[in-house]
């Protein structure tokens, strides 16, 4: 049965989200078949950086870690960067 809304293109989370962390988030979210058929990339934007933790989220299927940028020009900026890259990665060939 197919959803009554468009399939995502890009999954953005923080990785620190007030009921469940993202990245439990993405562990339930890579066990639905739909969304693990189509490919969709999972990626993280935080202010956490430590080694450990970015080890972590690549070892649990993200396809990508950015750090938070210090102003909202600058986090628009990359939001805007990283929509416009994933969204053509995700145009038919």
């Amino acid at each position: 049965m197919r959803a009554p809304y468009a399939e995502p293109f890009l999954i953005l989370s923080d990785i620190d989200l007030p009921y469940m962390n993202g990245i439990d988030l993405n562990s339930q979210l890579s066990t639905d078949i739909e969304i693990r058929r189509t490919g969709v990339p999972y990626l993280y934007l935080t202010n956490r950086a430590t080694h450990e933790l970015i080890i972590d989220v690549y070892s649990k299927l993200a396809q990508g870690y950015i750090i938070k940028p210090s102003s909202p020009k600058e986090l628009i900026s990359t939001l805007k960067a990283i929509m416009d890259y994933w969204q053509v990665c995700a145009m038919p060939s």
